[in-house]
């Protein structure tokens, strides 16, 4: 990408003062903000110079006392590949060897996928959900999908990846970290334990490797690379902008490509469930047009990205003869995004604030056709970076799976509470909790059925609210099963909802999100 204006340069003195910084926090124990200040030394750094060389290894060091070894080869070879100072290769050379003394001591990577798998067999042309989901269409609901078969709490019924996605570092908005960009990785949105190689031209894109980098690199970056000051200023617009980068790649850089894919989706209206995507290398184009048809009909006025365009040579002949198809392209994207894409959290590797944060936004082909209800049969959570849909409540064949857009549905929050917040949705639920106007669980009103089972739930629930007591990953992952158990055990329709209940379905929530947590943290 040489060539390009750039924003901001590289600057080994700036890299020097951020590495200086890195050295201390690590020799008093302050791992987590070493390895940041790490990652912000190396973007700042000159490619190829003996200054990013001796940061590769100040950072192999670190990984090295945190007993990651695996991680400190790496960085070793990185700094090997940068530069031959003679002084820096002889300290590798040592650091190396003991790696290899200490190897059989190296911390276990947790794999979530391991525990993470779907529970019934795959759709043989949508392999990351389960084979009894189809989708059905009608004047109220629209598109939405059923089962086929009855489904229990604790059920995984989807392994999404997202299609389009983005690290965010919004300035307006603090939901979003500054130091997301060296925290994760722009183009999978993974941290790879903080172990990142950065962009050789700009100050604020970090790889996890040099496969995410090469396809980062071909699908967007390249774009945005030099202009990523300009992006910035688009505000909301910045995912669509994203979009059509990585749309415009899938259509070859085919601007006439990419508008007939366009047309196909519109008249053809399709879903996931009209494609074959079992194979995973032929499909974008697929997904591409499933994610055009999920726009709704909300009013979007698009500001003027000329300031963004212009500073590319490839953009910039392209924006002068296709604004208006660009513009319609963006137009349509924020109209799909308002409705259908969701936030990416990713956990923080932070000891001492293990939170999920939130890392980015990403588009769900297949989670996008859920529709809302304020109480929802199945929840939604990210494993890395993949939607993974589990089944909150039994549920009957034939029944509908509903998901809740906004977080806590009727457990915490009143009708008017939610019926506020969905008015950026277009329209007026009418589901179970607001038709009948359910209690919230803070309220007290909610109906005790079983008193034996609530002493179970209500013990429960207590406990795993109370924050002195940590919950490792190995006890959640077995009390989900064991709170799915009881809850299948102890559901009707004609119970719920009761507290009881309601308090083993938030119980199973809490189990599911510690499961997906790393136990590898920094101090």
């Amino acid at each position: 990408m040489s060539g390009m204006m750039h924003d901001q340069q590289k600057s080994n003195k700036v890299a020097e003062v951020l590495r200086h910084k890195a050295v201390h926090e690590s020799k008093i124990g302050k791992f987590h903000e070493a390895l940041i200040n790490f990652n912000k030394s190396l973007c700042h750094a000159e490619p190829n110079t003996s200054t990013i060389a001796v940061i590769y290894a100040n950072r192999a060091a670190v990984y090295y006392q945190l007993n990651l070894y695996d991680k400190s080869l790496n960085n070793i070879l990185l700094a090997r590949e940068c530069h031959n100072n003679t002084d820096i290769l002889n300290d590798l050379d040592d650091l190396e060897e003991k790696c290899y003394e200490n190897i059989t001591d190296q911390i276990k990577y947790d794999d979530p996928w391991d525990y993470f798998k779907l529970s019934y067999p795959a759709n043989k042309r949508i392999p990351f959900i389960i084979d009894c989901l189809e989708v059905k269409n009608d004047k109220k609901f629209g598109r939405y999908v059923t089962t086929t078969r009855a489904l229990n709490a604790g059920d995984i019924l989807a392994i999404e990846e997202p299609f389009f996605k983005i690290l965010k570092v919004d300035p307006d908005d603090n939901e979003y970290p500054e130091t997301n960009p060296y925290n994760y990785c722009a183009n999978c949105l993974l941290d790879n334990y903080l172990d990142l190689i950065p962009c050789d031209d700009c100050l604020t894109t970090m790889f996890c490797s040099r496969k995410c980098m090469e396809e980062g690199n071909r699908m967007f970056h390249q774009y945005e690379c030099n202009i990523l000051d300009v992006l910035k200023e688009t505000n909301n617009f910045r995912m669509a902008v994203r979009n059509f980068f990585v749309s415009l790649s899938i259509c070859n850089k085919n601007i006439e490509e990419l508008k007939l894919l366009m047309e196909e989706s519109d008249e053809k209206n399709p879903t996931i469930f009209n494609f074959d995507l079992s194979l995973r290398e032929n499909n974008s184009k697929d997904l591409l047009m499933a994610m055009m048809s999920l726009t709704h009909q909300t009013n979007v006025r698009v500001k003027d990205m000329t300031d963004v365009f212009q500073h590319h040579k490839l953009l910039k002949k392209l924006w002068s003869k296709e604004k208006e198809f660009i513009n319609k392209f963006l137009e349509r994207m924020m109209q799909v995004e308002i409705l259908n894409f969701h936030g990416i959290k990713g956990q923080s590797l932070n000891a001492k604030s293990m939170f999920r944060r939130c890392v980015g936004d990403g588009s769900y082909a297949f989670c996008s056709l859920l529709n809302h209800s304020c109480c929802p049969n199945v929840m939604r959570i990210v494993v890395d970076n993949r939607m993974v849909l589990i089944c909150e409540r039994p549920i009957k064949a034939g029944e509908q799976l509903f998901d809740c857009y906004i977080g806590d549905s009727f457990y915490y929050k009143s009708k008017d509470h939610r019926q506020e917040e969905l008015e950026d949705y277009n329209f007026t639920c009418d589901c179970q909790a607001c038709a009948n106007d359910y209690a919230d669980i803070l309220s007290g009103l909610l109906p005790v059925i079983n008193h034996q089972t609530f002493k179970i739930a209500y013990t429960s629930y207590k406990d795993l609210q109370d924050p002195r007591k940590v919950l490792t990953i190995e006890q959640a992952r077995k009390l989900a099963k064991k709170y799915s158990l009881i809850l299948n055990q102890s559901y009707s329709d004609d119970s719920y909802p009761c507290k009881e209940l309601v308090m083993l379905q938030l119980c199973i929530v809490k189990c599911f999100l510690t499961a997906a947590f790393s136990p590898i943290v920094f101090t």
